[in-house]
């Protein structure tokens, strides 16, 4: 706590504690994972559509978060070893979903009037204190979902707003904690230019990550614009809807060419991104750039937008399950924004939150089309039946790339397990006294899917003789040494 304001390093030391079931506690993390994110999204979808989610649509977001963990192994090799390798970070970041998961699938069950009792409610308030302080960006996440739910849902639950409200300030209460601010002492400034302000500054760190989430999560932003623009669509479509067509229609292309000028933009911008982007004086000419100029300007016609989709007089009773996804989904990007951090391990929450809205809003949206005639098919079994196919291909596709990615996962740590196999049985002959030498590889065959701090280095020599116990006249060797 005092080194991070986090509690997620005291769980650490809690599962490492337990020894042999170190690995089981592991590969459960990853199985809650998808787990959560099942009941969650089911949940939300129920709250909002007020009845059972059907059997296919079960099925379909079942695949969907079952393959949610590997599909972003395929497009982020780097986050096998930095979030699902390192365990550290296995807790605080598989663990930190789980939690936030387990507290929405809990919250929106009882959905719209939060009638819970008294000992549910306490129970919900520590879920809710534990969630917030494991991880700094839970609780910006819950604090945009609170902040949702009661603007938009107003409830009148003595014991829902007692859960709400508690949660909203505990969330909010824990970024007092010192050790979170401690951390800016020791982070180095990770992009300077000359004669900026703090302004300006955070700004060139906000639109290099998007630029840098433009090239590599094109595909997950994207989904999670399409799944916004559709439940619009449903919402603003609908029978008695108080929006005009033309004003419908001009928020859903404009959120249209505003995504697709999100994505060229931002590709040409982390193109050009200097190679000194970490560290020292960046390019100043990149971050005031026309076409960082022009970014700018994209993401405020997104925001505004946004705003007037969902706060149309009338729309915002209909429109409130967007107003939480995308409060969810700006509170686990905000931090790594404001800080401008690149890093997959700091973005995962960002990652995994817009797949997850994506789906809720997906699900929901196809959902209330399905009930419905409208403009592109003329009778309401046609239309179930289109939207049947197309729910059907969604989980298709998620289900071969979720395959893709969990056999990309296997197989390159099988490689790097091989490998090391190799130093394994030296060690055990230098103990045995039938080999004096022990040979640590340069490099591992797939880094990326190998633990953060793996530690091949000249340093590895002196971890390795005390933590394998070798003795004195053992020589151990990193083969990437100079020497």
């Amino acid at each position: 706590m005092e080194r991070n304001g986090r509690t997620a390093d005291l769980w650490g030391q809690l599962v490492f504690s337990t020894g042999s079931m170190i690995g089981p506690i592991m590969a459960t993390l990853m199985v809650l994972f998808s787990v959560t994110f099942y009941l969650a999204a089911t949940s939300l979808i129920s709250a909002y559509r007020q009845t059972r989610v059907s059997p296919l649509l079960s099925v379909s977001v079942a695949v969907v978060a079952a393959s949610a963990p590997f599909v972003l192994v395929l497009w982020l090799p780097k986050i096998a070893g930095s979030t699902y390798m390192f365990m550290s970070a296995t807790v605080g970041y598989v663990g930190g979903g789980v939690m936030a998961w387990a507290l929405m699938f809990l919250l929106f069950r009882k959905f719209p009037k939060f009638n819970f009792r008294w000992p549910e409610a306490v129970g919900l308030v520590l879920l809710g204190l534990i969630t917030a302080m494991h991880h700094e960006v839970l609780a910006l996440m819950l604090l945009g979902i609170i902040f949702a739910v009661l603007i938009a849902i107003r409830p009148k639950s003595k014991t829902g707003l007692f859960v709400l409200i508690s949660i909203f300030v505990v969330s909010l209460a824990r970024f007092a904690v010192p050790g979170m601010w401690a951390r800016r002492g020791i982070l180095p400034a990770i992009i300077e230019i000359e004669g900026a302000g703090p302004a300006l500054t955070h700004a060139a760190l906000g639109l290099r990550v998007v630029a840098h989430m433009t090239e590599v999560v094109a595909p997950i932003i994207v989904a999670f614009m399409v799944a916004l623009i559709l439940f619009f669509h449903s919402v603003a479509s609908a029978p008695g809807s108080s929006m005009p067509a033309v004003v419908r229609i001009i928020i859903e292309v404009g959120l249209a060419l505003s995504t697709w000028g999100m994505i060229v933009i931002g590709r040409r911008l982390e193109a050009w991104k200097p190679s000194n982007h970490l560290h020292g004086p960046a390019n100043r000419a990149l971050y005031t750039s026309t076409h960082a100029q022009v970014m700018f300007l994209i993401l405020a016609v997104i925001l505004l937008l946004l705003l007037v989709a969902i706060f149309w007089p009338g729309q915002l009773k209909s429109m409130w399950l967007a107003l939480t996804m995308v409060a969810l989904v700006v509170g686990s990007a905000l931090i790594p924004i404001y800080m401008g951090s690149l890093g997959d391990r700091p973005n995962f929450f960002a990652f995994s939150m817009m797949m997850f809205a994506a789906t809720v809003l997906i699900g929901a949206s196809l959902g209330l089309l399905s009930e419905r005639s409208g403009l592109i098919f003329d009778n309401v079994k046609t239309r179930g039946v289109a939207i049947n196919i197309l729910v059907g291909l969604i989980t298709v596709v998620m289900a071969v790339l979720g395959v893709q990615g969990a056999q990309e996962l296997v197989t390159n740590v099988d490689r790097n397990i091989a490998a090391w196999n190799v130093t394994l049985r030296q060690i055990e002959q230098a103990k045995k006294d039938t080999s004096q030498v022990v040979e640590i590889p340069a490099e591992l065959p797939a880094p990326d899917f190998s633990r953060d701090y793996f530690g091949l280095g000249d340093s590895s020599v002196r971890f390795a003789k005390l933590y394998y116990d070798l003795d004195p006249s053992v020589t151990v060797v990193w083969l990437g040494s100079k020497d």
